[in-house]
C-alpha cells in the first residue's frame, strides 16, 4: 500500500472509535453493579454509583447543548459534532439530502 492509503485507514480507525467511547463508560457501569452484587464490597457499590453520576451528567450535557443549539439554529455549546455531522446547521436543504435518493427505501415516484 503507498503512503495515500494511511490517512484513510485513519479515519475509518477514528470514525469506529466512537461508538466503542460512546459504549465502553456503560460497560464499566454494569461491571462495577455486577461485581458489587457478586462480591458485596462497598467500594464497587462506590465506584458503580460515581461512573452513573458521571454518565448521567453527560447526558443531561448533551440534551441541554442540543436542544440550545436546536433553538439558536447554530452551535453554542461544544456537541463534538465534525466532517458532515458538523454541516447539519450550516448547510442548505438540498446538501442535506442530496443522497436520500439512494437510501433503502426510496424510489422513484410511479
Amino acid at each position: 500500500m503507498g503512503a495515500g492509503a494511511e490517512p484513510v485507514a485513519a479515519s475509518r480507525t477514528v470514525v469506529q472509535l466512537r461508538p466503542v467511547a460512546s459504549a465502553l463508560p456503560m460497560g464499566f457501569l454494569g461491571l462495577a453493579g455486577g461485581t458489587f452484587v457478586l462480591a458485596g464490597a462497598e467500594g464497587w457499590k462506590h465506584t458503580a454509583g460515581v461512573i452513573g453520576l458521571v454518565l448521567a451528567a453527560v447526558a443531561v450535557y448533551a440534551a441541554f447543548a442540543l436542544a440550545v443549539e436546536d433553538q439558536h439554529r447554530r452551535t453554542v455549546l461544544p456537541t463534538g459534532r465534525r466532517a458532515a455531522g458538523a454541516g447539519v446547521l450550516d448547510g442548505d436543504w438540498g446538501h442535506q439530502t442530496d443522497r436520500i435518493v439512494r437510501e433503502a427505501g426510496v424510489r422513484r415516484q410511479l
